[in-house]
Parts: C-alpha cells; sequence; structure tokens
C-alpha cells in the first residue's frame, strides 16, 4: 500500500511540474469593464511565464454589434515594443506579433481600443488561432508553449450588473491535483 501511494503521490507531482503546470499565461485587462454606449476602452494584453519566445499567432473574436475594434499597438518600451525589433501584423480576425528577439519572463505585450456601439456583452475572446503555428511558440523549435487565456469580460450599458472573471485553467488543475492529495490520504488512513 504505501509504495502504491509512493507512486500516486509522484504521478501527481510530475503533472504539476509538467508543462501544463508551468504553462504561460496571458491576461486581457480592460480599462473599462462596464462601459456605456459611445465609450471608448481599451484592453491591455499581458504575459506571464514565457520561456523562450519568438512571437505568437493570436485569433480576436468580439460581438460586432456591442463594440466595434478601432485599433491595436505595442508598447512603447520593453520586449515587446517596435523600437526592440518587434513587429505586429494585422489580419484580423488574426493579427502575429514576430519579436526581434527571444523573450522569457512577464510583460505588457499589447493595447488594443474598442468602442461601445449596442448594449450586451462584448463576448471580446483572445486566443491561439488555431492555425499551424498556433499561439505563442519557442524560438528553437518553433512548437506551440501551453498557454492558458484569462479573458476580460465587457459588458456595455446599464444592465450588466458585475462582470464575471472566469477562474484560470492553472487554478482547477492545482485543485484537482490537491483533490488527489486529500484522496490518497484518506485512503492511507484505512
Amino acid at each position: 500500500m504505501k509504495k502504491l501511494m509512493t507512486k500516486q503521490v509522484i504521478a501527481v507531482a510530475a503533472l504539476l511540474c509538467s508543462s501544463a503546470g508551468y504553462a504561460a499565461t496571458v491576461t486581457v485587462t480592460p480599462s473599462n469593464g462596464n462601459p456605456n454606449v459611445g465609450d471608448a476602452f481599451t484592453l491591455n494584453l499581458s504575459v506571464a511565464g514565457m520561456v523562450n519566445t519568438s512571437g505568437a499567432t493570436l485569433s480576436l473574436a468580439y460581438d460586432n454589434s456591442v463594440v466595434s475594434f478601432t485599433s491595436m499597438a505595442l508598447p512603447a518600451a520593453g520586449a515587446f515594443s517596435a523600437g526592440a525589433g518587434t513587429f505586429l501584423i494585422q489580419h484580423l480576425p488574426t493579427f502575429d506579433i514576430l519579436l526581434g528577439a527571444t523573450f522569457s519572463g512577464d510583460s505588457d505585450f499589447l493595447t488594443m481600443t474598442f468602442q461601445a456601439i449596442g448594449n450586451g456583452n462584448a463576448n471580446i475572446q483572445i486566443t491561439d488561432d488555431g492555425g499551424l503555428t498556433t499561439g505563442w511558440f519557442d524560438a528553437d523549435t518553433f512548437e506551440a508553449i501551453p498557454t492558458t487565456y484569462t479573458q476580460a469580460n465587457v459588458c456595455v450599458g446599464p444592465n450588466c450588473g458585475t462582470p464575471i472573471v472566469p477562474v484560470p485553467a492553472a487554478a482547477w488543475l492545482l485543485l484537482s491535483a490537491l483533490g488527489s492529495v486529500v484522496g490518497l490520504k484518506r485512503l492511507r488512513r484505512q
């Protein structure tokens, strides 16, 4: 029984230490989560936990009866700035960010501007584009880097209430691993 429990604990630890456990995260933060019709607002996109990244191919989706896309821009300074040799290529609904050098770590990487044009949930989603080189890719292998997206919840108009922030996938992974450890302890007691 002790050997079985040891193997199960090692398996859970391996899962937590795998690429799924260390996946990068893209967070989308709105300047205003509840704008009124006619208001302009921005979305700031930041990344955390990237390793050896050379760029990204991402996709933008939104409800075009509620918001209108205006523009996107790289930050003025930092690893993702145009001054560092980074390029932003827009061919919506997808867009590419090609870095002038490899990047590892955390940083803001893009600002998007929208105009509120109707009432309701904007349903703005930033995701991997689903193409051959999808999402964020490794500078050496050009393979996709596992990435979790934490989306912004933007609702236009007076009847929106408080926006709900979804729980990131990494939190669900951690909770399931902790539940497994608790279950293993209960088995050990029996």
